[in-house]
């Protein structure tokens, strides 16, 4: 169970249904007492009879409208026929029809043009609207019976996927708030290969809401990662209706839900409050960073009287990137800050104050990857941006998203891995033991980067050693061309092979650095110690994901054993089953693999039950779908009004800054599937609970 509160005081609580018998009994007793169709009828006619007295300003408006209510019934709208006041080009009257309206067109057509099936059905329903000399737009004609079947609404069709896929793919999670009116306000879903992904790379997340598609103008927020290949990965995608504090809230705590719990060690963010409120509520104990590249090219506007100084944005430059102490950073800042005369800058004092957020010096003792910025999420964007039209609805977006961006990504790690495993680059040193065992452990991108920070230290730094103890080795070590003749300290531990260096980097990457390599290099240490090989980057990081050790499991209650113990075998199960899916030979290792050991485990658990006489006792897994009953019809979100709006990214918080919102509404969770288990609401206000009944919501269509 668990609680959201909204500012107007309401609060929902989510009751998880079990499969037992009392439970059953509840949820069908509500079927039967409550039935959707009749709901639904009611919520349509409180809409039609609000559409009729409806005034509106524009044709946009008008259409909408109608387009509203067709979404909810079920059929779609083309426009018809339109009068002018006579000598002029001024609207009087307007006409929008149902799509299936006339005859299909039976003229020859040219020789080769394909035939296509007819959808008309000479349907008489429509809407008229008459505009009076004010320019108000208000109902004359309605006809609203059609002679054909409706179609089910975009909303519904979203959902039925989402229940669609629970029911057919193992660990699917998908959650839908709705408001009041009924309409779908905020969504996220993920796959079960999205969890598997979050298990083996999600030690940190880049969250970016800076794009918004569809013909509803909602903000698309996907949770993106990187894989052991560095290429983007998807945790997760989100729709809200708002960015405000509660919307976020509802969305990091329902991701968290869904990874099982497991906070990220870190976030990548734009600059926003309501964002940073729930981050901070959240996930207390993730390190909150802030994209670079976003406030380097956000100071271009705050920063108008020094656009013109080369010299400050030099200073400002290396405040921001370059700075790998705290100490170097405040000298480097208070310089600036006393050159240029900037003691009192509003802008600058106020991103002084959050440098923790974003400058590297001070971001160096926890693992973040190397991200510095949300360039990862403006990729997304771009990919998002090919499958997505101003036009497009919320279902045909998820399925393109699912198609076209995730399989597509997902196929390029496993080609990844395919040449990862069956091919190795070229070594730069051939005799160079070190980079021979690294070519064996690491991808060939992250093989890459480990040979270039070996070339470095051992070809251009320069390094002096300082006797320190017995076993205990000190070396300082500097970089002849660099220019600001930066010294690295670096202690090695010949018994234990314990490296560290002043800059840190395997503590914020997971891989040693050029100075430490070279310190390994001096003392004829020719393989990377175990330990400091951190398994995210290495060919075998989705096998250590799904490993148990004996202690782990010791230390846990007989049940919860049980539960890691499935949770992980069941990823392990489904993550062999779709990498070989597309590959007969790969199918056949499999379906071997599974035979040979249902045969084992079948003569093992024979043998235990005739030496114990034990008794197996197995849960019962439900296999069928439980329908809740929808106590709301299912409306998609309000159209976007259009005003010239590209279909494409938008500014952040620093780049524009909007006029603080308040919710127009309370958001209403009535209708939530998981995984183990269904749910339906109960409502309190002010301290009591209602009854749960269908209603018809007393509320204006716009």
């Amino acid at each position: 169970m668990r609680n959201s509160s909204h500012e107007n005081g309401g609060i929902e609580e989510i009751v998880r249904l079990d499969s037992d018998q009392e439970d059953d009994n509840r949820l069908h007793s509500i079927e039967e007492s409550h039935g959707n169709k009749s709901t639904m009828n009611a919520y349509i006619a409180e809409v039609e009879r609000r559409l009729l007295v409806q005034v509106v300003q524009t044709e946009n408006e008008a259409y909408e409208l109608y387009q509203d209510y067709a979404n909810l019934v079920g059929f779609s709208v083309r426009k018809g026929k339109q009068y002018y006041v006579s000598g002029t080009n001024m609207l009087r009257w307007k006409s929008y029809l149902c799509s299936k309206e006339g005859v299909k067109d039976e003229r020859p057509r040219a020789k080769g043009t394909r035939k296509r099936n007819t959808t008309r059905t000479e349907c008489k329903a429509m809407i008229a609207f008459n505009i009076d000399k004010d320019g108000l737009w208000r109902v004359a004609k309605f006809v609203k019976e059609h002679n054909h079947e409706f179609a089910a609404s975009n909303g519904k069709h979203l959902l039925r996927h989402f229940k669609g896929k629970a029911n057919t793919e193992p660990g699917f999670y998908f959650d839908i708030q709705f408001n009041q009116e009924g309409r779908i306000a905020n969504v996220f879903w993920r796959d079960n290969q999205s969890r598997i992904d979050y298990d083996c790379f999600g030690d940190w997340v880049i969250f970016d809401t800076t794009y918004r598609t569809n013909r509803y103008d909602l903000v698309c927020a996907p949770f993106v990662g990187v894989n052991h290949h560095w290429q983007n990965i998807m945790f997760g995608c989100a729709f809200l209706s708002d960015e405000t504090t509660e919307s976020f809230h509802w969305l990091f705590n329902t991701f968290l839900e869904s990874m099982g719990s497991k906070a990220p060690s870190s976030i990548f963010t734009d600059q926003d409050q309501a964002m940073a409120n729930a981050i901070a509520g959240v996930f207390p104990n993730a390190r909150h960073r802030l994209c670079l590249w976003h406030i380097s090219k956000n100071a271009l506007s705050h920063l108008n009287s020094f656009n013109s100084s080369r010299e400050f944005y030099n200073f400002f430059n290396r405040c921001l990137y370059h700075c790998e102490r705290k100490e170097e950073f405040e000298k480097t800042w208070e310089e600036m800050v006393n050159k240029f005369n900037a003691q009192d800058h509003r802008w600058l004092n106020n991103l002084y104050k959050i440098r923790g957020k974003w400058s590297p010096a001070f971001n160096s003792d926890f693992f973040h990857g190397g991200v510095r910025s949300t360039s990862r999420s403006e990729s997304t964007n771009h990919a998002l941006n090919e499958i997505s039209t101003k036009t497009i609805s919320l279902y045909e977006f998820v399925l393109k998203y699912e198609k076209d961006l995730i399989e597509k990504w997902r196929r390029n790690e496993a080609d990844a891995d395919f040449f990862s495993s069956q091919s190795s680059p070229t070594i730069a040193v051939q005799d160079s033991k070190i980079l021979k065992h690294a070519v064996k452990i690491y991808t060939n991108t992250m093989y890459k980067e480990f040979e270039k920070d070996y070339l470095t230290g051992t070809g251009a730094l320069s390094c002096k050693e300082i006797p320190f103890g017995d076993t205990v080795y000190e070396f300082e070590l500097t970089n002849p061309e660099s220019k600001n003749k930066r010294v690295y300290t670096v202690f090695l531990d010949i018994n234990t092979l314990k490296v560290e260096c002043s800059c840190k980097k395997y503590t914020w990457m997971g891989m040693l650095c050029s100075h430490a390599l070279v310190a390994l290099h001096r003392k004829n240490v020719h393989e990377i110690p175990q330990h400091y090989i951190h398994t995210r980057w290495t060919k075998d990081v989705k096998k250590h994901v799904y490993m148990l050790d004996e202690g782990e499991l010791t230390r846990m209650d007989d049940k919860e054993a049980r539960v890691m113990y499935t949770n992980r075998a069941m990823r392990l199960a489904y993550d062999l089953v779709t990498r070989s899916e597309n590959c007969k030979e790969a199918r056949n290792i499999i379906l071997t693999a599974f035979a040979d050991g249902s045969k084992l485990l079948y003569e093992f658990l024979k043998k235990k039950n005739s030496d114990s006489t034990l008794t197996m006792k197995g849960k019962q897994v439900r296999d069928d779908f439980v329908e809740v009953p929808e106590v709301r019809p299912i409306l998609e979100p309000l159209r976007a009004k259009p005003k010239g709006t590209k279909n494409a990214r938008i500014k952040n918080h620093f780049e524009k800054r909007k006029p603080k919102t308040t919710n127009t509404g309370e958001v209403n969770i009535v209708y939530r599937r998981k995984v183990g288990g269904y749910g339906l609401i109960i409502q309190k206000r002010n301290g009591e609970t209602e009854k749960l009944e269908p209603v018809v919501v007393d509320s204006t269509v716009n």
